[in-house]
This record gives C-alpha cells, structure tokens and sequence, in this order.
C-alpha cells in the first residue's frame, strides 16, 4: 500500500479521535478505518445505486464500501444480461431500430437518450418540475425527475401517516 495511502488512513483516524498506535500494521490500520463514520462522498455514490442512506442505519466506510462494490458488480452483471421485454416494447413503441441481441445495458442506454414523449413534458410542465441547465431533458432525464417527484409525495404520505420517521 502506498505511503500516501497510509498517510492519509492515519489522519481520518486522527480527525476521529481514534489512536494510532507507532509501528501498527498495514492490515490493522485498515480495520480501524474500514470503522470510522460512512463518508458524505459514500453517501452520494449510493444515491447512484438508488440507495438512499439513512443515518439511523450507522453503517462504517467499511459496509458502505461492500455496498458500493456490489452495486457496481450488479449493474455489470445486469447491464450485460439481454435486454428485457419491457425495454423491447419501449424501443418497439417509440419507433426505434434496434439489434434484436442488444444487451440490457445498449437497451438502457438508448431509451434513457430517447426525446420524452408528451406525458412526460404535460406532468413536468403541470408540476411545475425544476430541470437542471445542464442536463439536456430526455426521456430518461424525465422518468428520473418525475420518479423523484413521486417517491417524495409517497413518503410524504407515508409520514402524514405516522408510517415513517
């Protein structure tokens, strides 16, 4: 492991009250560390995973770090499996051309770069929905802001109910 490595290890443990001891070993420093608090950056990467962390839930880095690595070995996975029914009838639907042996991933990437249809743009407009300037709006953009939008009225409706904290 390389000395910068080590380096910065023995300051996060440091910056956490956490003693470390002269001439501890690589593996250890590792184990204390894996130990301290879920970082802000690990909480952003999940977010990309649609894992939204709950701070009741304690996880260390070292958790967050299996989590992250699995998703990203499950989206591997996934992204190379055939591409599904449903993302066939969407292609079919919205008049593209498309291989037939196209994989899970092509499939995602295509329809998330389709332009958004016209429900899209009516219950982003009814809304009043914020776009980001820098993001060109397609069908993808749109099914992941109004996804947002609805996961939110859900849990809000949850909470009125006394379901959720």
């Amino acid at each position: 492991m390389a000395s910068k490595n080590v380096h910065f290890m023995k300051s996060e443990l440091r910056n956490h009250n956490v003693f470390v001891p002269d001439g501890i070993s690589v593996d250890k420093l590792k184990e204390l560390f894996n130990h301290l608090p879920i970082t802000v950056g690990q909480i952003e990467e999940l977010k990309l995973f649609n894992i939204t962390y709950k701070k009741k839930w304690g996880w260390d880095r070292g958790f967050a770090s299996t989590i992250i690595e699995e998703s990203i070995e499950y989206v591997k996975l996934r992204n190379n499996l055939p591409m599904s029914p449903v993302q066939k009838t969407i292609l079919l639907e919205k008049g593209q051309v498309f291989d037939p042996s196209m994989t899970s991933g092509e499939a995602a990437r295509m329809i998330y770069n389709l332009e958004p249809d016209s429900e899209q743009l009516e219950y982003i407009r009814k809304h009043n929905l914020k776009l980001s300037k820098h993001k060109k709006l397609t069908y993808g953009y749109a099914q992941e802001i109004i996804g947002r939008r609805e996961q939110y009225l859900f849990e809000h409706k949850l909470r009125s109910q006394g379901d959720v904290k």
